[in-house]
C-alpha cells in the first residue's frame, strides 16, 4: 500500500475515491503506530512505544528558543546528541550505569541512603590515611569501572581520597591526611560505567 495525498480527486465519484481513502487511513494507522500506540488503542492514544532516529550527516541547524535531539556518526557507531538553541554547542549524551552509590561517615558507617552497596568497613594504613573496603550487594560483572569518591560536608583542611583497589565484589578507597589541621566528617562514593 501507498499512501496517496491527491485523494479524493475533485473529478472522481465517491464510489471510487472510498477504497482509495480507506486505504490511505490504513497507512496513516500503520506508519504512526510504528513508534506510537496505534490510533484506535483507547488507553495509550498518542505515546510513543519508543523513539526511532536516523542518523543525520551533519548537525543540524537550531533557532532561537529551541533546541534538537538527533543522532549521528560517533566514535562508536551511531549516537545520541543535542543541539542547544541558536545553532548553539553540540552536546554528545553519553550513557551512564550507576553501579552502586554510598556515603558513610568517619567510622565507616553507612548512612543517608545507598544503592548496591551492602557494608563498608574501616581499616588503618600505616601513617596518616584511613582505608575503607565498600562491599556490594550484587557482585558486578568485571572491574572495568570508574569510582568518583570525595569527601562529605564538614570537612576542613587539605586532605584526599583514591582508589586503593577495585574488584567485583568491593571496592577499596584510602583518605590520606595532608595538613595536620584536617577534619573529616566522611566520604560520598559512586561508582558508575560510561
Amino acid at each position: 500500500m501507498t499512501y496517496r495525498k491527491a485523494i479524493p480527486l475533485a473529478t472522481e465519484r465517491p464510489s471510487v475515491s472510498q477504497p482509495k481513502i480507506k486505504e490511505n487511513f490504513t497507512q496513516i494507522n500503520d506508519q504512526f503506530g510504528v513508534d506510537h500506540t496505534e490510533l484506535e488503542e483507547s488507553t495509550q492514544q498518542g505515546k510513543h512505544k519508543k523513539v526511532t532516529l536516523y542518523e543525520q550527516a551533519t548537525d543540524p541547524t537550531t533557532a532561537a528558543d529551541e533546541s534538537a535531539i538527533y543522532s549521528k556518526e560517533g566514535d562508536n557507531g551511531t549516537e545520541l546528541y543535542f543541539r542547544k538553541e541558536n545553532d548553539g554547542e553540540v552536546i554528545k549524551l553519553v550513557g551512564l550505569k550507576v553501579l552502586a552509590i554510598a556515603s558513610a561517615n568517619l567510622n565507616g558507617t553507612l548512612i543517608n541512603d545507598r544503592f548496591n552497596v551492602a557494608s563498608c568497613s574501616l581499616s588503618v594504613i600505616a601513617g596518616p590515611a584511613t582505608k575503607y573496603r565498600v562491599t556490594f550487594t550484587n557482585a558486578l560483572s568485571n572491574a572495568n569501572y570508574q569510582v568518583s569518591v570525595s569527601a562529605a560536608n564538614g570537612q576542613t583542611g587539605v586532605g584526599m581520597f583514591y582508589v586503593v583497589s577495585k574488584a567485583t565484589t568491593y571496592v577499596e578507597v584510602a583518605f590520606r591526611d595532608v595538613d595536620a589541621a584536617i577534619t573529616r566528617s566522611g566520604f560520598d562514593m559512586f561508582v558508575y560505567k560510561v
